[in-house]
C-alpha cells in the first residue's frame, strides 16, 4: 500500500510532500521497537490478506514539514501502485493482477495522525 501526501493547490495543481509504502503482507508490527507514530515491522514473515476480511496497515509517513497557503489543502492518495497523480503517464503496476483496496471508514476505523505546530 502506498501512501502519498500533497498539498493541493485551488487550481487543482499538486505538489507531492512525502510518501511511504507498506506491503500489505508484511504488516506485523513490534510494539516493543515500535514509537509512536512509527510502528516497527520485522519483515520477517508474510501474511497474506484474507477476501473480505478487515485488517489494519500502520504505515509510517515519513515526515515533512509544509506550510499551506490560503486556498490549499491536503491531499492523501492511498494506492496499490505508483501515484498517478504524478505519473499519469507511466505509472508501474506492482501486481500482474489488478486489486481492489477496501478503506474503512467511520469513528474508530481509518485514521491520519496529523501533528500541527502553530506558527
Amino acid at each position: 500500500m502506498g501512501v502519498f501526501l500533497y498539498d493541493e493547490a485551488p487550481d487543482g495543481s499538486v505538489r507531492e510532500l512525502t510518501q511511504s509504502w507498506l506491503r500489505s503482507s508484511h504488516r506485523a508490527v513490534v510494539p516493543e521497537r515500535s514509537r509512536q507514530n512509527q510502528p516497527w515491522h520485522p519483515h520477517n514473515r508474510v501474511e497474506p490478506l484474507t477476501p473480505n476480511k478487515a485488517e489494519e496497515l500502520q504505515i509510517e509517513v515519513i515526515p515533512v514539514c509544509n506550510l499551506f497557503h490560503q486556498g490549499h489543502r491536503m491531499r492523501l492518495e492511498l494506492s496499490n501502485c505508483d501515484s498517478l497523480v504524478e505519473n499519469s503517464s507511466s505509472y508501474k503496476r506492482t501486481l500482474l493482477i489488478p486489486a481492489r483496496n477496501t478503506v474503512i471508514q467511520g469513528r474508530g476505523k481509518s485514521r491520519i495522525i496529523l501533528p500541527v505546530i502553530p506558527r
